[in-house]
Order: C-alpha cells, then structure tokens, then sequence
C-alpha cells in the first residue's frame, strides 16, 4: 500500500505586504497628485513595473510552498515563470487588462482586483509548474479557504483530488490544472482557492 505525503501549507501564500503597498500607492502615494486627483495614464509604465514586480514575487512565492509541499528544494524556471506572468485569459494579458481599466477610469478596486487575480493565479501556477518539473509521481487537490466567499462552482470541486495530469471540472463542464486556470476570467476574479500536490 503507497503511503501518501502531505504537507500543508499556509494558503496566505500572496505577497499580501506588496498588494497592499500598491493599494496604498494608488490611494495615497505616487500615482495620486496632491489635489487628490489620479494620474494613472501619465504613470502607466511605473505602474505596469510594480505589477510586474507582484506577479514575479506570487510566482517565487508559490515555488517556495512546492518545495515545501514535496519537501524539495525550490528551483524557479525563468521561461516557465516568463510564461506564467504573461499569460493571456480569454484572450487578454494582465497589461491589457489594466490598460482597459486605466483608460476607462478604472477605480482603485477594479485595479487592485486585477493585481490580486494575477497574483493569486501566478502563485497557483508556480505550484503546478514546479511539481511538474519535479518529474514525481503526484496528485493534486482543489483547495478552497472553506468560508461563505466560495463560489458554488469551485466549492463543489473542494478536496477533489486528481492525477497530477488531470484537470479539475466544475459542474457546468469548465476546465483548470488549478486555480486561477480556468478560460472563464469570471471564475478566476477574486478567487482565493489554492493548490495542494502530494506523492503517492
């Protein structure tokens, strides 16, 4: 009978300190005048370098807990977290997004939910893209963080444990290697779920 590992580990694995740096940022700091007014257009690419700078940090962040997980030492593969940063959902990057946002006088909170899906999917993919990498045996869960803010769909996926080479399906036939995968951008805005690997 194979004994199966499993470590768990804390699920606040986002860079919480720097997302709510840049919150402060566009409240209070360099991308507001001092009239109050925003100046984000004009701040564009300062901007799109502190996102960035996030979403590097989530996908670091997320090799870390890997490694913990599988009780190996973290390695981070540039191209693969180059892939993850820049990765388009229904056919948009995160830039895009931000970009639309900043031109249609996008307000903090449409920004900030940009920066915390990005970085929430970032980590989860660094999860999955370091298992992988590892060249284990391995399965994976769905975890989500059990309170009343769990959507429908992803709380019916809740402990659902796969191979690691399987996808996780909601109930409606959408498809996610993890959280924060899914075609579907509505299923990834403010999700908070995580993934979990384990050998078997």
């Amino acid at each position: 009978m194979a004994v199966e590992k499993t470590t768990q580990v804390n699920p606040a694995l986002m860079p919480f300190d720097e997302l709510n740096a840049l919150r402060y940022s566009l409240v209070y700091g360099q991308y507001t005048d001092a009239d109050g007014k925003r100046r984000y257009v004009s701040t564009y690419a300062d901007l799109e370098d502190e996102f960035e700078d996030i979403l590097i940090l989530s996908y670091i962040l997320g090799n870390k807990a890997a490694g913990e997980m599988l009780g190996i030492e973290p390695t981070v593969d540039v191209d693969a977290m180059e892939k993850a940063v820049n990765k388009k959902i229904a056919d948009k990057t995160w830039r895009e997004r931000l970009r639309e946002q900043l031109d249609g006088g996008g307000t903090v909170e449409d920004i900030m939910r940009i920066a915390e899906t990005e970085s929430h999917r970032d980590t989860n993919e660094a999860i999955y893209d370091m298992a992988r990498a590892s060249g284990m045996e391995l399965y994976k869960t769905w975890q989500t963080m059990g309170d009343d803010r769990v959507r429908e769909a992803h709380e019916e996926i809740q402990g659902q444990t796969v191979p690691f080479d399987d996808v996780f399906v909601t109930w409606d036939g959408h498809e996610a290697r993890f959280p924060g995968d899914f075609d579907d951008a509505e299923l990834n805005v403010n999700c908070r779920c995580w993934l979990s690997v384990s050998t078997a």
